[in-house]
């Protein structure tokens, strides 16, 4: 049935049929006996042709005839790939309704035959709605001889809040249904906010949007976290959304520079083409700015991690780890020179947005932190912390002169 769907988009796109017609003829061929939940060879179910082409019909129909809501990945949802492509609302209703509908399920399930002992181990740091615990109740729903299809539960390693597509108006819609948990870690230890943020190189502003929506939702920016792949410490949770902003901006401005690059404002010694910062970063979205101004606010100024390099004393702050990411972020490709001449300009247009936030003793700390991270870099000092890529290091012997001359 998919493959029909997929057959007759190019009719639609054409105008040569409607979705009323991919309805009617998505019931035909339903009534024929076709397999809903066969994917094709795209891994793609009927079910996802069907949210793709808008066909709100069929949709109801396959979701009515129990059509999975996966196929085999355990990264994407149909939620998730419909997203990336679908702007009627109606859709994510009657998706995320049916998925609520079917998570009901599975806990009434689960604790009818799950032992008491494993149904409360497995349920108990759940607020709401299963989610990331959903995989690890359908395994053990599995074991205890449940004969369900794991996909007609969504069986996904990750969040329902996970696609970088899931925008704030599809996640509030998650919310209402029942999927309230927003501070559970998955797998890896990632959390929700955290996973966005590792995310947020592609469609920044959806995802500092998303960011946004969090944080009015309660979620702490202070959490520590410990990853499997990102430290052996446990780092809060304000200090990796720092540096992915760090890498974001960076990544914004060689995007700028790139449009516009035969506009010649200035240049530099290397050659790259640039203008005035500041003009750089007028269409920055406001949900990037607003999640700038909240890391680098007088509430997280003084919280920093365990980090013990000489870059900052007592550790990285946010500040610290923004300008890291710029830094040594890999998106946007600019050249060592490059970056120190911009990071400069950097640090200002930083000052500038939260002036109005700050008292002139948190300006001139911030300041202090920024400056000792750039004499840090320009000396060439050699990292112990976030392991940024090889470069030409000097002798470590330099660092504590810099810590005496901070005292």
């Amino acid at each position: 049935m998919g493959e029909v769907l997929f057959q007759i988009q190019h009719l639609v796109q054409s105008g040569q049929a409607s979705p009323h017609d991919i309805d009617e003829r998505g019931r035909t061929v339903f009534d024929a006996g076709a397999d809903v939940s066969a994917p094709d060879i795209y891994g793609n179910l009927p079910v996802t042709y069907a949210c793709f082409q808008c066909c709100f019909g069929t949709l109801k129909t396959l979701i009515g005839a129990n059509s999975p809501l996966s196929s085999n990945s355990y990264e994407l949802s149909v939620l998730n790939r419909a997203a990336a492509t679908v702007n009627d609302k109606r859709i994510f209703v009657a998706l995320i309704n049916q998925l609520a509908t079917r998570r009901h399920e599975l806990l009434r399930s689960s604790q009818k035959l799950l032992p008491i002992h494993i149904f409360r181990k497995l349920t108990s740091g759940l607020r709401g709605l299963p989610d990331i615990e959903t995989f690890s109740l359908v395994e053990a729903l599995f074991d205890a001889g449940g004969h369900v299809d794991p996909s007609y539960w969504c069986y996904i390693h990750a969040s329902v809040y996970d696609a970088n597509e899931i925008t704030a108006e599809i996640a509030e819609l998650l919310f209402a249904a029942g999927f309230t948990d927003l501070e559970g870690k998955d797998r890896d230890g990632f959390t929700i906010i955290l996973r966005s943020a590792m995310r947020s190189s592609v469609k920044p502003e959806l995802v500092f949007s998303k960011i946004g929506w969090l944080l009015t939702k309660g979620v702490s920016l202070r959490r520590l976290v410990c990853t499997k792949s990102l430290s052996k410490w446990c780092i809060p949770s304000v200090n990796v959304v720092s540096a992915m902003l760090g890498q974001v901006v960076r990544g914004l401005l060689v995007k700028e520079k790139n449009m516009t690059c035969r506009a010649v404002m200035g240049k530099s010694r290397s050659g790259f083409i640039y203008g005035p910062f500041e003009s750089s970063y007028r269409n920055i979205d406001s949900s990037i700015k607003e999640i700038l101004r909240r890391v680098l606010s007088a509430q997280y100024q003084d919280y920093h991690d365990c980090c013990k390099c000489w870059c900052s004393l007592q550790g990285c702050t946010p500040l610290t780890m923004l300008l890291k990411g710029w830094t040594f972020g890999w998106w946007g490709c600019l050249k060592i020179d490059e970056v120190q001449e911009l990071r400069g300009p950097l640090i200002d247009w930083l000052l500038k947005m939260v002036a109005d936030d700050l008292t002139a003793s948190e300006r001139a700390k911030m300041i202090k932190r920024a400056l000792r991270f750039c004499l840090f870099e320009d000396m060439e000092l050699k990292h112990v912390c976030c392991r940024p890529r090889q470069r030409s290091w000097a002798d470590q012997d330099l660092v504590p002169p810099i810590e005496t001359e901070e005292a």
